[in-house]
């Protein structure tokens, strides 16, 4: 029984896409040539300053350098900030 089916180039195209990937809660992310590092969120990218990053002790190393094409793709939440020693978030 032969499952594959070979379609052409023009049905391949009308096919719906999404986001190429999707990334775990918790995860780093930042494009190849932006300064704005992201923490993803319920699948949301959320943008976290130089300051909290260094205070929640995230390391650079950590950080997923990905496609400006697949960032913009990410839908986005407000920013995490700190305040008082309290994680909470804004927007």
């Amino acid at each position: 029984m032969k499952r594959v089916r070979t379609i052409n180039r023009d049905v391949f195209n009308q096919l719906a896409r999404g986001v190429d990937l999707n990334y775990p809660d918790g995860t780093l992310v930042r494009a190849k040539d932006n300064a704005k590092t992201y923490v993803i969120a319920d699948s949301r990218k959320r943008e976290i300053s130089p300051e909290d990053f260094k205070a929640l002790l995230y390391r650079e190393r950590n950080v997923k350098i990905i496609s400006d094409r697949l960032l913009a793709q990410l839908p986005e939440a407000g920013p995490i900030r700190l305040a008082a020693g309290d994680l909470h978030t804004a927007g």
